[in-house]
């Protein structure tokens, strides 16, 4: 679990110019504090945040929109810092150094703004002006942080980043969205059912989705979904199976609509 709070969390998204979302990849108390271990866990691919967490509160870091093995120029780099009164960014001025490896030195150096022992990335040592980044004011001194994480950056696209809408999952409204699933009918008095089609590849969890909406009508778990890829998944082919869920077990009560489930 990342040590970046919400609110903190949400102050650092802002920064990005497109809705985006982080995943937390390595934590240095739980992997190690070394340069190789951190790397590994990115893969070599892929945007990434590098986030330090200093004892005495301030969250600084870099964001890096290009391969870490890669020695590429990266325009879109800027450092961060997060803080009680918001996030404020550094936007790279020289591209080509925004990410540099010194084995000679064993450091790992974003400009002169941060600088971190390669074999042990708690060692860091700030500075208040930098040519490769925008300055950042940040008192000149070595610190030693109480947590390194890593972050790969997913862009969400054309996905809300945010919940589109809020729902009270009380008993209440749960029973309420019961009766409505239960007695709902379709307009069209000739149409005595409605047929869903679950569409997707084998092992995106159409069968889980199924077993899931026959469980809630139960009030209680009746399967454990077997994978769809698996040699005894659920996954036919669309003419060969059709999904009638009921609503009362004892009674053999049927929804009005049933699933149909297909992979492509």
């Amino acid at each position: 679990m990342s040590q970046l709070d919400r609110r903190s969390e949400a102050q650092l998204l802002n920064l990005f110019p497109k809705p985006v979302k982080l995943g937390l990849l390595y934590k240095g108390r739980f992997h190690g504090y070394e340069y190789n271990t951190l790397l590994n866990k990115l893969g070599g691919e892929g945007k990434c945040v590098i986030i330090i967490y200093l004892a005495s509160g301030p969250v600084r870091g870099v964001y890096l929109s290009e391969a870490l093995s890669a020695l590429t120029s990266d325009n879109d780099a800027f450092l961060f810092d997060v803080s009680e009164n918001g996030a404020t960014k550094y936007p790279v001025l020289e591209p080509s150094k925004a990410s540099v490896v010194s084995y000679e030195a064993n450091l790992w150096q974003f400009g002169d703004s941060i600088k971190m022992i390669r074999y042990d990335l708690r060692h860091v040592s700030f500075c208040a002006r930098d040519c490769v980044y925008t300055s950042t004011g940040w008192p000149t001194k070595n610190s030693q942080p109480c947590e390194v994480e890593l972050h790969r950056v997913h862009d969400l696209g054309h996905l809300l980043p945010n919940d589109w809408r809020h729902l009270s999952w009380t008993a209440s409204a749960r029973d309420d969205l019961m009766r409505g699933v239960v007695s709902f009918q379709a307009l069209d008095k000739d149409l005595p059912r409605i047929r869903v089609l679950l569409l997707g590849p084998a092992g995106a969890g159409k069968s889980s989705f199924v077993v899931s909406a026959r469980s809630i009508m139960y009030n209680r778990v009746v399967h454990l979904p077997i994978i769809g890829k698996a040699a005894g998944g659920f996954t036919k082919r669309v003419s060969q199976e059709c999904e009638n869920v009921k609503y009362s077990k004892s009674k053999c009560k049927y929804l009005s609509f049933k699933y149909i489930r297909t992979q492509i």
